[in-house]
């Protein structure tokens, strides 16, 4: 299926052109728990917090779900993904996807978050922080318009997350790189420069896509 209205616009490195050159979609872990592992409400549903997830957690990659699965790429199950929480119309979602995630995912495996950049991508980036010696770094709540600078020493993850309401857009104080996720996507965009994002991407430990100069926000529906 192809979107035919996509735009200019759409384009993923053209959102963000004026200071990046490359960009790369960060697919969210899904969150495995164990028996001792505490959770609170989340959407009606039972969700572990942060620090659970950080702690006593283990992070799922995409390509081991798609395995479990038997998801023929990681299109396949964004859309499954998208289509499960209603935030697809019914030309485009694929309830049969929806379906498999729904019924054949243990039940001790979490969807991904599907709002905020993963907690377990801001740890490896706040890693990259302190190994880099970047001292603070930019938020800005994409909804609200709050925005301000963070110091990384002593910094609670719990902290950052209470700063939005939903999307995240979050830049080193060098503009080295810059992290936005996308509203009920269940991924984060990374810009960065070419020469930086190889290295960035190495320090994450998600599964991710690199875009092209044709890469869209639908990229998930038009390779289906």
């Amino acid at each position: 299926m192809v979107l035919h209205n996509s735009s200019e616009k759409d384009k993923i490195l053209n959102q963000m052109r004026d200071r990046y050159t490359s960009a790369a979609i960060l697919f969210h872990p899904f969150v495995q728990v164990n028996r001792s592992t505490n959770a609170f409400e989340k959407d009606g549903e039972l969700y572990p917090s942060t620090k659970e997830i950080l702690t006593n957690t283990l992070r799922c990659r995409w390509q081991s779900i798609n395995e479990y699965l038997r998801f023929n790429s990681f299109d396949e199950l964004e859309l499954g993904l998208k289509s499960s929480n209603g935030s697809l119309n019914k030309n485009y979602a694929n309830f049969d996807f929806a379906n498999r995630l729904e019924r054949k995912l243990p039940k001790n495996i979490f969807l991904p978050n599907s709002d905020q950049i993963s907690e377990y991508i801001l740890q490896d980036i706040f890693d990259y922080f302190i190994k880099k010696d970047k001292e603070r770094f930019f938020w800005k709540d994409p909804l609200t318009g709050n925005s301000g600078f963070r110091n990384t020493k002593g910094l609670d993850l719990d902290s950052i997350y209470n700063c939005f309401l939903s999307e995240m857009f979050i830049e080193d104080e060098n503009k080295e790189f810059a992290l936005l996720s996308v509203y009920d996507s269940f991924y984060t965009i990374l810009y960065s420069s070419e020469d930086k994002i190889d290295e960035i991407l190495n320090t994450i430990n998600v599964d991710y896509k690199k875009c092209d100069n044709e890469t869209t926000d639908h990229w998930y529906i038009t390779n289906n």
